[in-house]
C-alpha cells in the first residue's frame, strides 16, 4: 500500500459520501491522528462506491496490473485507451492522479467506472467493505476532494 490519503466519510449518513467532503476529510485526519491505523479502519463507514471513488487514485502508474484475461476482455481498443507499458508490464493508465477510465461528475459529487463491465480483475476483487477498501479509504481519503476541488472550478 502506498502511504498516501483517501475518501469515506467516518460518519456519514448512508448515501451521503462526499456530501460534505471537506468536513470528512478533516474529520478523518482528526481520527487517524488520534488512534492506530487498526482503529481508524474499524471505525470508518464505507460510503457507496459512486460516492467514494477513492480505490481509483494513485500517484503510481503500476496501480491496477492488468493481465492477459483483462486484455481479452477489453478488447484491443480499450486497451490502447485506457492501458500503458511500465518496464514491460501492462498497467491501467493513471493521469490526474486517478485511472483514466474513472469518470468524474463534479456537479453531483459522483464517480464510476467507464469500462465496469470489462474492468481488470484487480478492480473486481476489491469489495467494498472489505479491509482493502477500507484500507484504502484511511490511505487516500483527501484524494478524491481534491480533485472534486479542482473541476469544480
Amino acid at each position: 500500500m502506498e502511504p498516501q490519503a483517501p475518501i469515506g466519510s467516518p460518519r456519514a449518513p448512508p448515501g451521503r459520501g462526499l456530501g460534505n467532503a471537506q468536513g470528512t476529510a478533516q474529520s478523518l485526519e482528526v481520527r487517524l491522528k488520534s488512534r492506530s491505523h487498526r482503529q481508524a479502519l474499524a471505525s470508518v463507514v464505507i460510503p457507496e462506491c459512486r460516492d467514494c471513488g477513492v480505490c481509483c487514485f494513485s500517484l503510481r502508474p503500476e496501480h491496477v496490473r492488468v493481465w492477459e484475461i483483462d486484455r481479452e476482455r477489453m478488447g484491443e481498443q480499450l486497451v490502447e485507451r485506457y492501458t500503458q507499458l511500465v518496464d514491460g508490464i501492462r498497467y491501467m493508465r493513471m493521469t490526474r492522479g486517478c485511472c483514466d477510465a474513472l469518470v468524474v461528475d463534479p456537479v453531483h459529487r459522483r464517480f464510476a467506472c467507464g469500462i465496469y463491465e470489462v474492468r481488470p480483475d484487480t478492480c473486481r476483487g476489491l469489495q467494498r467493505g472489505s479491509s482493502g477498501c477500507r484500507d484504502e479509504i484511511v490511505q487516500k481519503h483527501d484524494r478524491p476532494v481534491a480533485l472534486l476541488g479542482k473541476l469544480g472550478r
